[in-house]
């Protein structure tokens, strides 16, 4: 609906064009005929409008295709379900899942404001042997029970044709994921494994598209989903009659002490930033857009104004009205309108498309959250950024034509070098001189403050203070407007050295005075190269930054030196492997156990606390022989007597009685002074126990979330002891591998070799920590490209004032060829006033940018995050520059060359 509304003023001013072209034939006669006059100008406008349409156009599609995507990801894996009360994270129950009692208290707790669904759920792995082929084995699945016909009760938007029908004991009805993955058709026989690493044959009985409890991944984050009836998975998984894993909630959340996990919200949630940071990413490219079509319409419609003075005049003295001059003028602005948006209509939809495509290769890198998004090409949207790009140029031109024609007619018939100066340009001469210096004081003061450690981090220390990204936007509108007048002191100070050269000298001081003397049309086109220059110097800046955290950085050192890991927080398998059952996996699946190193970690849930990033989770780690020996986490202190940390880890692994603690977590033991240090022995409270344990070394404790790496490391057998009855015990599996590239390349066979012993899914610490990185570097780069698309906007206008300008100092430059100028040295001053005002306006956006960039980065090092420090790169950002640069010299030099061709003998008639 909105998009709708948004078409009505591209509409009305279509047909206020009509009108105007129907009702008064002789205004769009003489419009076509000035376009018409100067097609160089026409296609030139044409062209840099339809990149700002373009550009509104891609940021429109972009934000709607985002939000359809997110509606169909949360209507496919979500459906009617919004929360999940999972029996493993109810501290009222005493076992991991819910009997038939227990059920019935949610059920009433939830009264008729929801229905809710009782389920058996695991994510367990499925294997599907094929004849003639490898076998494949797919991990991660989720396994529901469930009664269909309360499903279908619950789910209306469920296929009930299809899940009508009674499933048998042995079928299996499967998503269109876990098919694909599975390489299953309907009828083929597929085997789930237990708890116990056995397999079960399943028939399939229907494979059905990811809808609703079909697409369903539960609070595991699973990969796919399979759906079996409740008693097969009773069986399947080991409970007893009448009980239930979990609950699906729809409509409103269960009152406390139940403890209900927001599925739907948080995904939507956590979609709505992604979708959000992109929206806004590209937002400030087409915004940037916007404003330069903006500078570009008022240059282009006032330089017309001026140059149709006279002709103006001469209309108005045989009877045009003052509102005939404003349709006239408001017509062709139209026309070019509508030529602009046809192109950026087609140009947008296929960068649209482009951008979508991209975004979604970003995204679908992460398998747990498989978010497909789609390019959505609606027409209502594509002409709404048509819509709102005429809407803001016919706004420029209604400005510029009220003003253009409010002029008297005894004004407009007077040539312009005629008409008397102002009084009060000596008052405004010296009030922009004072503007020029405050903007230098103002730099200045920036600087000082950049400088100064403490000044920097009281000003830029809070991720939630704005002013150094406010500062960075504010400045350059400031500074391009100051810039002229610093030419023309610049230029003051260096005088003596250009007399020397009396031809060089003569047309420098006549580019510096004709800029000079134009302040807001010069400020104007340094501001649209400032603008896009800023951006572009901003994004390779950033893209060098975090291609450098990537290369520095190395997560490994995080989780105690190991490249892959296989961990599921929210399994409910009590299974505890071993070290030495772990290499039995393996040797049994075809993988040399003996190529690298591996360990198993025994997971015990200890305490909650609050870290930087929200609540955290504290373990006690089990540890046994083969992880003291393949560890290789720091210990910033531990007890005397050791010889080496080595030593403190093989203690621990083999001493039920002594600890070692991660330096974060020691704030967990007493509180006030009663301080805890090495040696001292503390109290654990584990499952309903109590135990004492002497801390014998302390962690270094690194930014991570995963849980294995931080708390508690325990001897495993005690650890296992402690957690018998614990609901949430399981293990996590390490494997160390010679090079990033081995743990790489084996990292597929270890995966299917797991997924047969229904490990949960291997994943790569590397691979893990830097995704977030790699994709925002991408996308900075695709946010430098979009900028530098831009730049074609900056360049069409500096060609389209280069014309106008020309035509309008034909008096200046017709003396100049008169008195023997040659025609080389006139373009060479029309070339050296472009080139001064891209060159001026893409050094101060590529300074602006890289400050900007310091902005945006410092807040993160002055958290103390382990980032490495911001440097800039001076080669790229050299290179970004004198490419750009290079090419506006050329588009200004070709455009010189060809905007006065005039002999002698016919540059006297512009003498006056």
């Amino acid at each position: 609906m909105m998009y709708l509304l948004l078409n009505i003023p591209l509409m009305l001013l279509i047909l206020y064009a009509l009108f105007i072209g129907t009702r008064y034939p002789h205004i769009r006669r003489m419009a076509i005929r000035n376009l018409l006059q100067n097609k160089t100008g026409t296609v030139l406008t044409v062209l840099g409008l339809s990149v700002s349409m373009a550009l509104i156009i891609i940021l429109l599609t972009a934000n709607y295709s985002l939000g359809r995507s997110t509606d169909d990801y949360l209507k496919s894996h979500f459906g009617a379900i919004d929360y999940e009360v999972h029996g493993v994270n109810q501290r009222s129950l005493q076992h991991y899942f819910f009997n038939e009692q227990e059920m019935e208290q949610l059920k009433q707790a939830t009264a008729s404001l929801s229905k809710v669904l009782p389920i058996v759920s695991y994510t367990v792995s499925m294997i599907h042997h094929q004849h003639g082929a490898d076998d494949t084995a797919f991990p991660n699945v989720l396994v529901m029970g469930v009664n269909l016909s309360d499903a279908i009760r619950f789910d209306p938007d469920l296929p009930a044709d299809q899940l009508s029908q009674s499933l048998p004991a042995d079928g299996v009805i499967l998503s269109a994921s876990a098919a694909v993955k599975l390489k299953a058709r309907a009828g083929d026989t597929v085997h789930i494994v237990d708890l116990l690493d056995r397999e079960h044959p399943f028939r399939v009985e229907q494979i059905i598209e990811d809808t609703g409890l079909v697409g369903y991944r539960g609070v595991q984050r699973a990969y796919a989903t399979a759906i079996i009836t409740l008693d097969s998975a009773r069986t399947l998984f080991g409970l007893g009659d009448g009980t239930y894993m979990s609950a699906l909630v729809s409509g409103y959340s269960p009152p406390l002490p139940w403890d209900t996990v927001a599925v739907k919200q948080n995904d939507s949630r956590q979609l709505s930033d992604s979708t959000t940071f992109v929206t806004y990413l590209f937002g400030v490219a087409s915004v940037n857009a916007v404003i330069m079509g903006v500078v570009l319409v008022l240059n282009l419609f006032r330089l017309l104004s001026e140059e149709r003075r006279q002709e103006t005049g001469i209309l108005r003295s045989i009877g045009f009205s003052r509102v005939d001059l404003k349709r006239m003028l408001r017509l062709e602005g139209l026309m070019l309108c509508i030529a602009a948006g046809m192109l950026g209509v087609i140009s947008g939809t296929g960068l649209g498309m482009l951008l979508m495509n991209r975004i979604g290769q970003l995204f679908g890198q992460n398998p747990e959250v498989e978010r497909v998004l789609h390019y959505y090409p609606d027409v209502t949207v594509v002409m709404a950024g048509c819509s709102i790009g005429t809407t803001i140029v016919y706004a420029c031109i209604w400005f510029v034509s009220n003003k253009a024609s409010g002029l008297p007619v005894t004004s407009l018939l007077r040539p312009a070098f005629m008409l008397s100066k102002p009084q009060h340009l000596s008052t405004r001469f010296y009030l922009y001189s004072l503007y020029a210096w405050f903007v230098i004081a103002l730099a200045v003061s920036i600087g000082v403050i950049v400088s100064i450690p403490a000044l920097s981090r009281q000003l830029l220390g809070n991720l939630d203070n704005p002013y150094g990204i406010v500062i960075s936007i504010l400045i350059i509108p400031l500074v391009a407007f100051a810039m002229p007048r610093w030419l023309e002191w610049g230029f003051e100070w260096m005088r003596p050295a250009f007399r020397r050269v009396p031809a060089v000298y003569g047309m420098l001081s006549m580019t510096i005075r004709n800029v000079a003397d134009s302040p807001v049309r010069s400020g104007f086109m340094i501001l649209m190269f400032c603008s896009v220059s800023c951006f572009i110097g901003f994004s390779v800046v950033m893209s060098s930054y975090l291609q450098a955290v990537v290369d520095q950085s190395d997560p490994r050192r995080t989780i105690g030196g190991y490249d892959l890991f296989a961990y599921h927080y929210y399994s409910v398998d009590k299974r505890v492997i071993h070290s030495e059952e772990l290499g039995g996996m393996l040797s049994r699946n075809g993988i040399d156990p003996g190529k690298f190193q591996y360990a198993a970690v025994t997971e015990l849930p200890w305490k909650t606390g609050r870290g930087q990033y929200g609540e955290i989770q504290y373990m006690i780690n089990g540890i046994d022989r083969a992880y003291a020996e393949t560890n290789r986490m720091k210990l910033t202190e531990f007890e005397p007597g050791f010889t080496g940390e080595q030593d403190v880890w093989m203690e621990t692994a083999n001493n039920p009685n002594v600890i070692i603690v991660s330096s974060d977590s020691l704030r967990l033991f007493g509180s006030g002074t009663n301080l805890i240090r090495l040696g001292d022995r503390v109290e654990l409270q584990v499952a309903g126990k109590t135990v004492s344990k002497r801390i014998i070394g302390i962690a270094k404790e690194e930014t991570s979330g995963y849980p294995f790496a931080f708390g508690i490391w325990m001897n495993q057998a005690e650890t296992v002891r402690l957690g018998q009855e614990e609901k949430r015990l399981h293990s996590a599996l390490l494997f160390s591998f010679p090079t990033a590239k081995e743990a790489r390349d084996l990292q597929p066979q270890l995966e299917r070799a797991l997924a047969k012993h229904n490990a949960a899914p291997v994943y790569n610490i590397v691979d893990s920590e830097n995704n977030y990185y790699v994709s925002m570097n991408v996308l900075t780069s695709f946010f430098q490209n979009f900028n530098a698309l831009a730049m074609w906007i900056g360049i069409v206008g500096l060609a389209i004032v280069l014309v106008r300008m020309s035509k309008q100092r034909r008096h200046q430059l017709g003396v100049l060829r008169a008195i023997g100028i040659p025609p080389r040295w006139l373009h060479y001053h029309i070339w050296t006033e472009a080139v001064l005002a891209g060159g001026l306006g893409i050094t101060a956006g590529f300074i602006i940018g890289a400050g900007f960039c310091y902005f945006i980065i410092q807040p993160e090092q002055a958290f103390g995050n382990d980032l490495p420090s911001i440097t800039i790169p001076y080669v790229r950002l050299c290179a970004a520059f004198a490419i750009s640069a290079l090419v506006v010299a050329l588009c200004a030099y070709v455009t010189a060359i060809r905007v006065y061709r005039i002999p002698p003998a016919d540059a006297t008639k512009y003498l006056r």
